[in-house]
């Protein structure tokens, strides 16, 4: 999913569509936002990171301060985890 909206936006932007490619990358954020929200905390983290880095490619700074924080949030309830397992 990742590489084929990549490759797509790299396309829209070499033809003048700014704002497909643009439209591409937050549903691409979108997307990945979903799924972390039904991963585990490290997948979930990692899901983040791409939808961080999509809205980031986007322009979309709001997005990207969420994600970061929910992010962080996903990444300390994993070290809470390991935590109570000792």
């Amino acid at each position: 999913t990742e590489a084929a909206v990549k490759r797509l936006v790299k396309v829209y932007r070499r033809v003048g569509r700014h704002d497909d490619a643009r439209r591409n990358l937050e549903r691409l954020g979108k997307t990945f936002e979903h799924f972390a929200s039904l991963a585990g905390p490290m997948l979930a983290s990692s899901a983040l990171q791409v939808a961080t880095n999509a809205y980031r490619e986007s322009g979309n700074r709001d997005d990207v301060k969420r994600t970061r924080k929910a992010m962080e949030a996903s990444i300390g309830a994993e070290g809470d985890r390991e935590i109570e397992k000792q």
